[in-house]
């Protein structure tokens, strides 16, 4: 839960909607939820996934008008999830963090419409 609450509060959450947030998920719990990434993988992508969501919050190009993150697109040159991650870390694998923060519930994704 650790690496949770520090990705949480890098965002820009505050404890106090956080510990709300955990109270809420921990009474509507079904005993049917499942740790879906290990605490190993998580403690090398840490870092990064606290970064991405850093600047996703705070980066003019991937805020909306109301300055909350926005849907990017997965791939771009600028303002997509590629883009954001290229910044947060170069070396990074995009489909690697995007699945964890996927898998985390740190934000969920949409097809893309045509």
């Amino acid at each position: 839960m650790r690496p949770l609450a520090n990705i949480l509060l890098a965002s820009g959450l505050q404890p106090d909607e956080i510990l709300e947030i955990m109270e809420e998920c921990c009474k509507s719990a079904d005993g049917s939820l499942s740790a879906p990434i290990d605490a190993q993988n998580l403690g090398e992508l840490q870092l990064p996934c606290m970064k991405i969501l850093c600047i996703w919050r705070r980066d003019a190009r991937y805020v909306n008008a109301q300055g909350l993150p926005r849907c990017l697109p997965r791939c771009g040159q600028d303002g997509s999830f590629e883009a954001l991650v290229r910044q947060a870390d170069p070396a990074a694998r995009v489909d690697q963090l995007l699945e964890t923060l996927e898998s985390s519930a740190q934000f969920e994704c949409y097809p893309v419409e045509t």
